[in-house]
């Protein structure tokens, strides 16, 4: 091994080479403070592999980047961690890229003689900010797509050349194939190699002046680079690697959703964590027009970054100095500010968890179509054309216009006027409790702001039901019989777990056709038909697809008037259909997404 060493040392001199990095001399000796650049440059060592074996996998184009992602993601082995490590890395670079240039600020390294390294420095914070961001689109799933046309709707109000700089970016008119080319070709090829280019001059330029000493410390060299730097360097890196193994196992997973669909909507749209700020900063300027938009996200940020390179000339004085820092913190806090007001306003803002909770929905319909197999014409058209994605638009597009979809600590789908009853865990014992009780039968939680509100139900359940009594004079309809009639209509749904012997007593009272719900509804062999709807198999599969299909039939609502039967026909050919309706097998998919929300704990 030493002779196979030597003829490598007398063919290129790596000893002379390594002598020059690893032994060299350190002025002042090794420090911790040292180690942000240098696991800065292992994230970027990280980034660069793992962005490798993605890129061996992913594949852009229209039909095949949301694919190979998915497959990426959940079916290649090992997928998951590799996508997580590269995206949790890249936020970690610009977390440390910002400590690292308030460091460089605050203790005055990018004075002259560093005005070199400080500015390659901030070039490559730039670049890695736009790696963040083409990595982002790069999915082609709703979240990319629909920042991307936020994006470049703003690049293009550039006076004179925002136009062309869009078709650039989309390479056409719009988002289509060569704009995922074109994203992969400039996340993958040109952002690296400009960043790899910088940052070599960058620490040449450091090699080259050295590490800055406080006032009055020795420059004297106690040490060298190895070993008494690099086990320091390397204990820091394996920290926030395995930090960053962690994170991706049980705190961030790889995030994807469904696929992008241009023709519909997708409020839940927001730019990647890093660029909230630069989201939140803009809108302060939306009423202000196409001006106040390009002021807000391209001249006031591109003027503070001319001001931070301004900084080396700035701060040659101690009082230039002292007032680059507070700058510097200024620019910092503002980020902060509006991006936490950024992730405030969207918790609080109904509208958009509702949306949130919508692209939930829809990602967990796509990813339960695709793991079936997803066809050659693309998950786009997957969930266009399959009655399981055609079920989900059902139930946004039409069902949440009228109906709420949450608990009753609000989570899920909340609209703030329902005007039908809300959907979650329907016809379970604590739905149908709700239903009969006197005081919440009026609520918007049920018929509150329906034309039913003043019906013969919520009538009877208010005024009659109180006073009902059975032939012994009992009152019929006490709190425990109430009980029972929920859950022996929880039964019929189809609800486990419920106490036999209250089922039993409920089903006794829905049969009562003298003083029970028989009087008026049908239920088994009990009651006609005609002035009430049907209970028996109330909120089972096959009751929920009959109703969907016609609620105005003899079984449902056909004893409404027009002004009462407000609910259209959802199923193809029926008479008095709405324009969304659509054939058996998408009702019967829509039922069954509704159906399997009975297990959830929360919706």
């Amino acid at each position: 091994m030493k002779r196979l060493l030597q003829w490598l040392d007398d063919r290129t001199g790596y000893r002379a080479w390594l002598g020059r990095g690893l032994l060299a001399p350190l002025p002042g000796g090794p420090r911790w403070h040292y180690t942000l650049g240098r696991v800065l440059v292992f994230l970027f060592l990280v980034q660069i592999l793992t962005g490798f074996f993605l890129w061996m996998a992913y594949s852009p184009s229209e039909t095949t980047a949301w694919e190979s992602t998915y497959y990426l993601t959940y079916r290649m082995e090992g997928g998951q961690l590799l996508r997580g490590l590269h995206r949790l890395a890249a936020s970690a670079m610009i977390v440390l890229l910002l400590l690292h240039l308030l460091q460089v600020v605050v203790s005055g390294a990018y004075r002259p003689p560093r005005e070199i390294t400080y500015w390659t420095g901030l070039l490559m914070l730039a670049l890695v900010f736009k790696l963040g961001l083409t990595g982002y689109w790069l999915p082609a799933d709703q979240k990319a797509y629909w920042s991307t046309q936020v994006v470049t709707s703003v690049v293009s109000l550039l006076p004179g050349i925002g136009p062309q700089v869009k078709q650039l970016v989309l390479g056409g008119a719009r988002y289509n194939h060569h704009t995922l080319t074109h994203l992969a070709a400039i996340h993958m090829g040109l952002l690296p190699g400009a960043l790899a280019l910088l940052l070599w001059i960058h620490l040449a330029q450091r090699r080259r002046h050295g590490p800055l000493l406080r006032v009055g410390e020795s420059a004297e060299p106690r040490g060298t680079y190895w070993p008494d730097q690099v086990w320091r360097n390397a204990l820091v890196a394996l920290v926030v690697l395995g930090a960053l193994i962690v994170g991706v196992l049980y705190y961030f997973p790889p995030e994807l959703t469904a696929p992008a669909q241009p023709a519909r909507g997708f409020a839940a749209a927001r730019p990647a964590w890093f660029f909230l700020f630069l989201f939140r900063f803009r809108q302060a300027f939306e009423s202000w027009g196409p001006r106040g938009e390009l002021l807000g996200a391209l001249v006031i940020p591109g003027l503070a970054m001319l001001w931070m390179f301004l900084f080396p000339l700035l701060g040659r004085r101690r009082l230039g100095h002292a007032f680059n820092v507070v700058v510097l913190l200024v620019f910092l806090g503002t980020a902060g500010y509006f991006t936490a007001l950024a992730l405030y306003e969207d918790k609080h803002d109904r509208q958009f968890q509702n949306a949130k909770w919508l692209a939930h929905r829809e990602t967990q319909t796509a990813l339960a179509l695709a793991r079936q197999g997803i066809p050659p014409q693309g998950a786009r058209w997957m969930m266009n054309h399959t009655p399981q994605g055609r079920a989900f638009y059902l139930l946004a597009g039409s069902c949440l216009k009228c109906h709420s979809y949450s608990d009753a600590q609000g989570r899920g789908f909340v609209l703030a006027e329902p005007s039908a009853p809300n959907l979650w865990r329907f016809a379970s014992e604590e739905w149908v409790a709700g239903l009969l009780d006197p005081q919440k039968i009026g609520s918007p939680h049920y018929f509150g702001n329906t034309p039913l509100k003043e019906g013969e139900m919520a009538s009877y359940v208010r005024d009659d039901m109180p006073e009902a009594e059975d032939d012994q004079g009992n009152k019929l309809f006490t709190p425990e019989a109430i009980q029972a009639v929920a859950a022996a209509l929880a039964a019929e749904a189809g609800y486990p777990g419920l106490d036999p012997q209250r089922v039993q007593r409920g089903r006794k009272l829905l049969a009562d056709d003298s003083n029970g719900c028989a009087q008026c509804h049908k239920f088994h062999d009990a009651g006609d038909l005609g002035s009430a709807p049907d209970l028996t198999g109330y909120g089972s599969r096959e009751w929920l697809v009959g109703m969907i299909s016609n609620p105005g039939g003899e079984r449902f609502y056909g004893h409404l008037d027009a002004q009462q039967q407000v609910m259209p026909a959802f199923l193809a050919g029926e008479e008095g259909a709405s324009a969304e309706a659509v054939p058996r097998e998408v009702i019967q998919a829509l039922v069954d997404l509704l159906l399997a929300d009975r297990r959830r704990a929360s919706p």
